[in-house]
């Protein structure tokens, strides 16, 4: 029986402890949050399992199975390094967007490989049985996707299409290829930079764009096949196949609804079953991280957000 810890008891944090206390794996569950308010009004109910409530990170000297860094991105990367310094664990899945500055990247990494870490990003819909049969069926056939809609938070959740793209098309590596910056929004969290706009990539002549528009409009992924055309509205439950004329062939419900409270349980029986998640390792992760942060920095160069923003 293992013992986990959560660092980061925010909306996120709660849902990885919803999925943890499924788990019978798990025996007890230490939760780390400085901010003591966010325990105050959470009801520990319905559960066999131990749990401890940390509010000072320096306090805590233990040895953990697995270690679930859902704080924000501003603070991830000075709480998983200090966390390293008294604790050992043997897995880590980190919340996205991981870090804000390059260097964070590859002190980590580095920091990660000399502990002998297993680490893994919490990039989701890997485990979603509807992508992973999308994938198994078409993944070869794989064109082009688009994802398209109005305040999807472009910042904050173009890292998972961009992670998605790469698993549905077995692809490891990516470049941008093009931008257009509309406009800059107010965002959901303070201080954490959202904005409109346009941008592409290539993987071995497979295309992935990602458009936020202030026109309002249904958010979709799309993905463009040799002979199919698969239209998938998460926030509707359904996916549809077309042909290429864009005539409905067919629809189904999404078997799997990308909900962290189950997936996170999922990647928990992976480790136990397979030895890893199943999810996107740190190292391959970060390489994508770097691209996006790279195509912003390019794509902000002569607007106010030029080393200005900040990604949730």
């Amino acid at each position: 029986m293992a013992n986990i810890v959560i660092i980061g008891f925010g909306n996120i944090g709660k849902r990885h402890f919803e999925a943890c206390i499924k788990n019978n794996n798990i025996q007890k569950i230490y939760i780390i949050d400085k901010n003591k308010s966010q325990f105050q009004n959470y009801k520990f109910e319905n559960t066999n399992k131990k749990i401890v409530i940390v509010n000072n990170i320096q306090k805590l000297e233990e040895n953990f199975f697995l270690t679930i860094i859902s704080t924000d991105s501003m603070n991830r990367y000075s709480v998983t390094k200090n966390f390293l310094k008294k604790n050992v664990t043997k897995y880590i899945l980190f919340e996205k967007f991981l870090f804000n500055k390059n260097y964070h990247f590859n002190y980590m990494n580095k920091l990660l490989k000399q502990k002998k870490i297993n680490a893994y990003v919490n990039c989701n819909r890997r485990l979603s049985r509807d992508y992973i049969n999308i994938k198994n069926k078409y993944g070869n056939q794989i064109k082009k996707v688009l994802v398209e809609g109005s305040r999807w938070n472009f910042m904050s959740n173009s890292i998972h299409f961009i992670d998605l793209f790469m698993f549905l098309t077995n692809s490891s590596d990516i470049i941008l290829n093009e931008y257009l910056f509309e406009k800059e929004i107010s965002s959901n969290r303070n201080k954490y930079t959202e904005i409109h706009a346009k941008m592409s990539f290539i993987s071995n002549n497979k295309v992935l764009t990602l458009i936020d528009i202030s026109k309002p409009m249904t958010n979709k992924l799309t993905i463009y096949c040799k002979k199919t055309i698969i239209e998938i509205i998460e926030s509707e439950k359904i996916i549809n196949f077309l042909d290429l004329n864009k005539k409905i062939k067919k629809t189904v419900s999404l078997k799997e609804p990308i909900y962290v409270s189950n997936t996170t349980n999922l990647a928990i029986k992976n480790i136990y079953k397979y030895k890893k998640p199943k999810l996107i390792d740190f190292s391959s992760s970060i390489k994508h991280h770097k691209v996006f942060l790279k195509a912003l920095n390019k794509m902000f160069k002569k607007t106010s957000l030029n080393n200005n923003y900040i990604i949730t």
